[in-house]
């Protein structure tokens, strides 16, 4: 049975079940609609890594802006069978112009439980070794594919009703905006669950430890007292080669330091080893990853993993030898690496992946608000406000928990984050 190509056409089971099957996985839900000459089609698919779909990717992952290098497809194929549990699945909106496809907009999504107490959410993909969800999306009209997008996802029943979540979503992220401005233009329910923040750094910055006389000196009087044990220097890896040597050097810092006494190292887990090798060099053999190091007498004692993709940079992993803490090694590394960034051609901003208060914040002169939004059609807005209070209280409890380790005054309790109103629910 052929598609239908009429606006608003929403497919059947029977049509989804009639179609023939494609190499890149079984596709669960898809809607689509024409504008003029091009068809929009919004599939949510098994995510297969085959070459026809890792060429789409690519290429919309080119035109993305360096939004979010781990929904690329060489951090997919790496990460994508040997992190988390359940089923890995991809919702991408293809723009279809006479016998030809692009992809438009993309990114992974697993089944999941979030909140407390745990409710059943869509949410897009990200997790430790990738804090950050914002969608690939072709920065060459990124306003025509987020509304694209937008108007079918409203129209699409997701599994069970479940609304969508997005934990790690740039609140004011250029790349971001457009995204979150079409779901609420739309009339979808759409709810900031959380805010928070980790540190940043623009081009052009003055960092702000080098601007303080006191800091600035400590720092010098530590990496002269480094240099009277002998021979100091700092390298930037990155050839193929060259990296992979120095990523097993830095699994080997790691797995010394107290990750490894706590059993956390990426070394100590076979499969997050697996995981992390075959990422760093996939995109280390694309020219997208670099590993800084600081270098005693040839021996590192500071090791930065820094992905990139276009003019954005992302300090992935740091790791540095404890019997050197007197040292400073790794504020010394992040600082010289810093300078470099911004003193590279066409850098445009460097995002520290880092926790809310971490020390990279005193390193750093700008901040990064992220956002949980939690998303639904208007008709499930109930379960959306339900994963959305869930979502703030397990916030708020990590927060209180943290305050209370460092004796610090108790948080505010949270309230329930309201729903913004739908267009045409009688909210307007």
């Amino acid at each position: 049975m052929a598609p239908q190509h009429t606006a608003g056409f929403r497919p059947t089971q029977d049509w989804l079940d009639d179609r023939p099957a494609r190499p890149s996985g079984t596709v669960s839900l898809a809607t689509q609609e024409t504008i003029g000459s091009s068809q929009w089609v919004l599939e949510l698919r098994d995510y297969v890594h085959e070459p026809a779909l890792v060429g789409a990717l690519r290429e919309l992952a080119a035109h993305s802006g360096g939004a979010n290098p781990f929904f690329e497809p060489e951090f997919l194929a790496a990460s994508v069978d040997r992190l988390g549990e359940g089923t890995k699945k991809l919702m991408i909106l293809w723009e279809h112009v006479g016998d030809a496809a692009a992809a438009r907009l993309a990114f992974p999504v697993i089944e999941d439980r979030v909140g407390l107490p745990a409710r059943r959410v869509l949410r897009a993909w990200s997790h430790p070794f990738a804090p950050l969800s914002t969608p690939l999306i072709d920065q060459r009209d990124a306003e025509e594919s987020c509304r694209r997008f937008a108007a079918l996802l409203a129209r699409l029943n997701l599994p069970g009703g479940l609304p969508l979540v997005f934990e790690d979503l740039p609140a004011e992220d250029p790349l971001a905006r457009p995204f979150a401005a079409a779901l609420r233009a739309e009339g979808l329910a759409v709810l900031v669950a959380d805010i928070r923040r980790r540190a940043g750094l623009p081009p052009h910055a003055r960092l702000p430890v080098l601007e303080q006389r006191r800091r600035r000196k400590e720092l010098g009087r530590q990496f002269r007292r480094l240099s009277d044990l002998g021979h100091v220097e700092y390298e930037k890896a990155t050839d193929f080669e060259s990296i992979i040597v120095r990523f097993e050097e830095f699994l080997l810092l790691e797995t010394r330091g107290w990750k490894g006494r706590r059993g956390t190292s990426i070394y100590v887990i076979r499969k997050t080893a697996s995981f992390a090798r075959q990422a760093v060099a996939s995109l280390g053999d694309r020219g997208r990853a670099a590993i800084y190091s600081l270098r005693l007498d040839g021996h590192a004692i500071a090791a930065l993993i820094v992905l990139r993709s276009g003019g954005r940079y992302y300090p992935w992993k740091i790791a540095f030898d404890e019997h050197y803490a007197a040292y400073s090694p790794g504020v010394q590394l992040l600082l010289h690496a810093s300078a470099d960034m911004i003193a590279t051609e066409g850098f445009v901003y460097a995002d520290s992946l880092a926790r809310e208060h971490s020390w990279a914040e005193r390193l750093w002169p700008d901040t990064i608000a992220l956002q949980t939004l939690v998303v639904a059609a208007a008709g499930a807005a109930p379960a959306a406000q339900r994963a959305a209070g869930a979502v703030a209280r397990r916030a708020w409890l990590r927060r209180l928990a943290r305050r209370l380790l460092r004796l610090d005054p108790p948080l505010e309790p949270p309230l329930e984050p309201p729903v913004e109103p739908a267009r045409g629910s009688g909210g307007e």
